[in-house]
């Protein structure tokens, strides 16, 4: 697992830039969080959010600790609520990707707004602007990424179980 989560955060600093879209690139490091939480559960959700985090953390001009808590929280709630999901379907996958991609987006820029004391950032501008192209990306990027984790991990692939 750490592996995989140094590797992705090595892509996601050096190769994603050069193939961003708009300036936007996928959030490979939340795919992962997703990834470990939906096959292994909420207590593996919430060690890859933490070690992902501290690993954002370390390289974002950011206040620090505020991804640490934002994946790490993603990783738990996800793995929580694992069972509800039918995590053989890629659309299932993609939405759950989504909208924790865009909750994550909202939770830091509420974080950051409480720690900076100030407001400079409109929710709405930021909702148009990054949070909705930064989420589906991400969805569209987690359909590959997570069949490539299964057979990485041998997770069961859908055509296994039915």
């Amino acid at each position: 697992m750490y592996s995989v989560l140094a590797a992705l955060l090595l892509i996601h600093i050096t190769i994603l830039n050069h193939i961003s879209i708009f300036g936007f690139k996928p959030d490979l490091i939340l795919i992962a969080v997703a990834f470990f939480a939906l096959f292994f559960g909420s207590g593996v959700g919430l060690e890859a959010g933490i070690v992902a985090g501290i690993g954002k953390d370390m390289l974002a001009l950011d206040y620090m600790g505020v991804n640490t808590l934002v994946l790490g929280v993603t990783g738990l709630v996800i793995g929580a609520m694992r069972a509800k999901f039918f995590k053989e379907s890629r659309w299932t996958r993609a939405m759950i990707v989504f909208f924790f991609s865009a909750l994550s987006m909202s939770i830091h820029l509420f974080l950051y707004n409480i720690i900076s004391n100030s407001s400079d950032i409109n929710f709405i501008n930021y909702a148009t602007s990054p949070l909705l192209p930064v989420s589906l990306y991400s969805a569209l990027a987690a359909i590959p990424l997570f069949s490539i984790m299964e057979g990485i991990f041998g997770c069961k692939a859908p055509q296994d179980i039915i």
